[in-house]
């Protein structure tokens, strides 16, 4: 009887897997819905922090300050500002939906676009969920630059290393976890191809807040970025804190 059962709940399981239906309406509950409705109730420090470094960088005032509009830093490069552009000037309820909705939607196509069987991909989404669903909630960018880097993996395996390149510089100029993507050039079967475009769109990358802002400004902004992840780097490796619960802290 309980093998019986325990049958049962595999296949229920299984066929969960298997359903592009239902694991879609799981991540839409869990990275959409969800947070949401949490943001609506009590809202997000880090959905402001993210909005008003797009009106800094249009203010031309300094990104990398305290202001009373947030409890934490901004810690992400000029670049996020412009990204944050379609956002920032919504209302604060429509800006924060599109923004979890881009979000969750660019994770799990970066996902199911994977050269990969359709219940991997599902298993894959699901096992990701916790994790997924504790970044939404805290409107983190960690899920959109692991959606950047999983597309240059899967563009690059296609031969399109000009659309690679470009997820690999805006991961890299909006947090520097994208550097781990470049491990992906040794896949490129047109080297020259990849280099030559991740050069252009990093010179892109680079020049597009001055746009908004100035060239002196957005120097200053790259140098104190560096300044401030670098002093956030030894911070994470002092013994005692709880960054050292990491590889690093280990270490």
């Amino acid at each position: 009887m309980k093998l019986h059962k325990n049958n049962t709940a595999f296949r229920s399981f299984q066929g969960a897997v298997n359903s592009n239906r239902f694991v879609l309406a799981v991540w839409i509950l869990v990275g959409v819905i969800i947070p949401y409705r949490r943001f609506l109730e009590k809202n997000s420090n880090n959905y402001f922090i993210f909005k008003n470094a797009c009106l800094h960088l249009i203010e031309n005032k300094a990104l990398y300050t305290s202001y009373q509009e947030g409890l934490d830093l901004f810690m992400y490069g000029p670049l996020f500002g412009v990204l944050m552009a379609p956002y920032a000037f919504l209302p604060d309820s429509v800006g924060s939906l599109l923004y979890l909705i881009t979000s969750a939607l660019l994770l799990y196509l970066a996902i199911q676009i994977l050269p990969i069987a359709r219940n991997m991909k599902n298993g894959i989404c699901l096992l990701c969920l916790v994790e997924f669903g504790n970044n939404q909630q805290h409107f983190q960018f960690n899920a959109t630059i692991a959606a950047l880097i999983i597309l240059s993996f899967t563009l690059i395996l296609r031969h399109r290393e000009v659309l690679a390149t470009l997820c690999i510089s805006l991961a890299i100029f909006t947090k520097l976890y994208g550097l781990m993507a470049l491990p992906f050039f040794l896949f490129s079967k047109n080297k020259r191809r990849f280099v030559v475009a991740l050069l252009c769109w990093a010179v892109l990358a680079y020049t597009l807040p001055i746009i908004f802002s100035s060239p002196h400004f957005v120097f200053n902004s790259y140098v104190q970025w560096f300044e401030l992840l670098a002093g956030k780097n030894q911070t994470n490796l002092l013994l005692g804190g709880f960054q050292d619960k990491s590889v690093i802290g280990v270490i």
